[in-house]
């Protein structure tokens, strides 16, 4: 197995879940605090030299410095002690380094404790990549206890730390928004989904999420505009709530608004983390939504020490719930704030950065004077920014005469020595995409496309984790049947008399399924099937807690009549079917092979993991983001991506294609507030080229004429 598979693990800092994992009266996060603040980790402010270097704390804060080459503005920030301050980090502007600095140093100083700086970020990716810098930093010792998290996956230690108080367990299982719309399709009717948009439960659970992040009831989400659609949604809401609760499940938006919950209802329990946490940075500010803001003003509130690290020109995620109005109100929140402002582009050409400041120039929503950015000194010159404009050539419509050009441009900057990983090709949306694979193919170059749709998201992956998500929640309800359906001759009829069965008789699904032939209805074969995988896995279960997670893993996919068992007959079968002239063969070899990589990347976390658990292990797998999915490949492949697909990543050349009006910006833009998102989509797009950007746009796509992009024009104009 790659080493690239491995999910992230996260620092321990104090959080052990492991020695307790199955008892739902181990000590609350409250009494750990308070332990902490009278014995925990205060004690290196008693020991004479902590660090072992023989340093005081100002020597090791001018070392700490000298290691590093700050910009005044970057050294202003990293001073930075107590009281609230905006770091306003343009492109490329060095703001991790920036954080990680200034957590380094209040730590080296002596001014916090590890555990006390708590650094909060929209992805996994960023998360590791700030321990990871730590560590180079204060030391492994010293930066294992420093606290670095998503915001989800903070959300998911609390709430796991006081589960009971909103009527779950410490066992619970997070659900997916892809679970989620299963979930909720089960009880949508023929008459719900003409309702619905799209007729689908998707929509249905986007407006459930939408209303949870806006801190609406489903009362409230009706009463903003009451109409047959919302009363079906409401419908849905309820039912959807109901199995979470009955199956001890959580969903994403459900794990930020529990700790909201939980602080509001307890408040010891908010001022054990304020006292814990006394120092608070978070990234990415401009895309936090109103749940995550309201998390952050509570943990802030008694000690005042946020610092948020965002940029206003880069808030791109409205649409997930994301108000830029919290990094522009930061003053008003917090009027004694600091604002430091991070001008300097050190990624890009000064060409590259003097179009995205003219295109930029254009929005109107501003917190300083928004002059711009201002190229590194030391960047030297690069070309200009080249416009494509490709035209019908004979039969060949625009549309595909620019993928060929832009597949022949790839093929030209790797023959003269480019490696195709530092090329990408970027769109609004991902179906322009799909005109460059083909010329791609032809030309032999190796191209890969961010989906966000990788190996933990394959369907026997999801399935065999789903076999230990039954082991550790028998109650929950989706991943019984993801497991189940595996076995010959179950499907879908048969799991949903089962679930019935326990919901009926007030037990879990493992349960249910062993007492399977007591129902009627159900085939003797299935039914054999049925109890054989429930006594299998019921077996494993008594095992939890004495055996590793990776042989519990591997037992249960090798088990009789389970996952390998099933796809090397069904290899075999597709085999003796090809030689007969039938079907292809398929998948199933590779199939085999993402079963074996599931066990070794479990292996893989307990050889790695500091206190390996199986809840940590499958909350982390639950939490993994795009970035982790995508990780698992990075080889030599030019990139394909959307949009919002490749914030936070860089290229040495990047090609926008697509830059047409209906396409960039969207025909689906209306509103005012649209507009602006849409050109700050477009900055952050030219903002993720180093050393050449192309804007291509097609004169025709999908049959129709199209103009060129209005954005062209407002980045190239003198």
């Amino acid at each position: 197995m790659s080493e690239d598979l491995a999910i992230p693990i996260f620092a321990d800092d104090g959080w052990d879940m492991s020695a307790s994992e199955w008892d739902d009266d181990a000590p609350s996060i409250a009494d750990i605090a308070e332990d902490h603040a009278a014995t925990g980790d205060r004690h290196l402010r008693l020991v004479e030299d902590p660090f072992g270097d023989g340093l005081s704390g100002p020597e090791r804060v001018e070392k700490l410095l000298a290691e590093e080459s700050l910009s005044e503005a970057q050294l202003r920030a990293v001073m930075h002690n107590e009281g609230p301050l905006l770091v306003v980090a343009g492109a490329g502007a060095g703001k991790t380094k920036t954080m990680i600095t200034r957590v380094a140093r209040l730590v080296a100083s002596g001014t916090a404790t590890p555990g006390e700086v708590l650094t909060i970020t929209f992805t996994n990716k960023v998360a590791r990549e700030v321990q990871k810098r730590l560590r180079a930093a204060v030391g492994v010792d010293m930066a294992s206890s420093i606290p670095a998290y998503t915001f989800h996956a903070l959300a998911a230690k609390i709430v796991r730390s006081h589960s009971s108080l909103i009527g779950r367990s410490q066992r619970y299982t997070i659900v997916s928004a892809e679970d989620a719309a299963k979930i909720i399709s089960r009880y949508m009717t023929s008459r719900d989904k003409a309702l619905a948009d799209d007729g689908g439960a998707k929509w249905v659970h986007q407006q459930i999420s939408f209303a949870k992040n806006e801190m609406l009831s489903p009362q409230q989400y009706y009463e903003r505009a009451p109409d047959q659609q919302r009363a079906m949604v409401v419908r849905m809401w309820e039912e959807y709530e109901n199995e979470l609760l009955r199956s001890d499940s959580l969903d994403f938006d459900d794990l930020l608004t529990s700790v909201l919950t939980i602080w509001r209802e307890h408040p010891e329990i908010l001022s054990a983390y304020q006292r814990r946490f006394r120092f608070v940075q978070v990234d990415e500010y401009q895309d936090t939504n109103r749940v995550q803001y309201q998390m952050l003003m509570m943990l802030a509130a008694s000690h005042r020490n946020l610092v948020a690290v965002g940029d206003h020109r880069q808030s791109i995620y409205r649409f997930r719930g994301a108000d830029v109005s919290n990094i522009r109100g930061f003053s008003r929140d917090f009027h004694e704030a600091e604002i430091v402002e991070l001008r300097t582009n050190y990624r890009s050409t000064p060409q590259i950065v003097s179009a995205a400041n003219r295109l930029i120039s254009h929005a109107a929503d501003r917190i300083l004077d928004d002059e711009g950015m201002d190229p590194f000194e030391g960047n030297a010159d690069g070309p200009e920014v080249h416009v494509h404009e490709a035209r019908d050539v004979g039969n060949r419509p625009a549309d595909q005469v620019e993928g060929e050009w832009i597949a022949e441009q790839i093929k030209a900057q790797i023959d003269r020595g480019k490696s195709p990983d530092k090329i990408a090709v970027i769109c609004r949306t991902r179906k322009p995409l799909y005109n460059l694979a083909k010329p791609l193919g032809s030309l032999g170059i190796p191209h890969r496309m961010l989906t966000g749709h990788g190996f933990y998201e394959r369907g026997e992956v999801r399935a065999a984790l789903a076999h230990l998500q039954v082991l550790v929640n028998p109650k929950e309800e989706q991943n019984f049947a993801y497991a189940l359906q595996e076995r010959k001759g179950v499907g879908p009829d048969t799991i949903s008399r089962i679930v019935a069965y326990a919901q009926g008789q007030r037990i879990d699904c493992l349960q249910a399924g062993a007492l399977v032939h007591q129902l009627t209805g159900i085939q003797r074969p299935a039914k054999d099937a049925v109890e054989l995988f429930s006594r299998q896995m019921l077996a494993l279960r008594r095992e939890l807690g004495t055996r590793s997670i990776s042989s519990l893993l591997r037992d249960a996919l090798h088990a009789p009549g389970g996952m390998i068992e099933q796809q090397k007959a069904k290899e075999i079968e597709a085999a003796r079917r090809a030689q007969g002239g039938g079907e292809p063969r398929g998948d199933y070899e590779q199939r085999l092979r993402s079963l074996n990589d599931i066990v070794e990347v479990a292996a893989h976390y307990e050889r790695t993991a500091e206190k390996p658990s199986i809840l940590d292990f499958l909350n982390n797998i639950s939490l993994a983001d795009s970035d982790d999915i995508n990780d698992v490949d990075d080889s030599e492949r030019v990139v394909l991506a959307t949009l919002h697909g490749c914030k936070g990543l860089e290229w040495d050349t990047v090609i926008v294609m697509g830059m047409e009006e209906g396409t960039f910006p969207s025909s689906f833009v209306e509103t005012e507030e649209d507009h602006q998102e849409e050109l700050r989509c477009a900055y952050v797009a030219l903002t993720r080229a180093r050393r050449v950007l192309v804007l291509s746009y097609a004169r025709t796509r999908w049959k129709k004429p199209r103009m060129p992009s209005r954005y062209i024009q407002m980045a190239l104009q003198r």
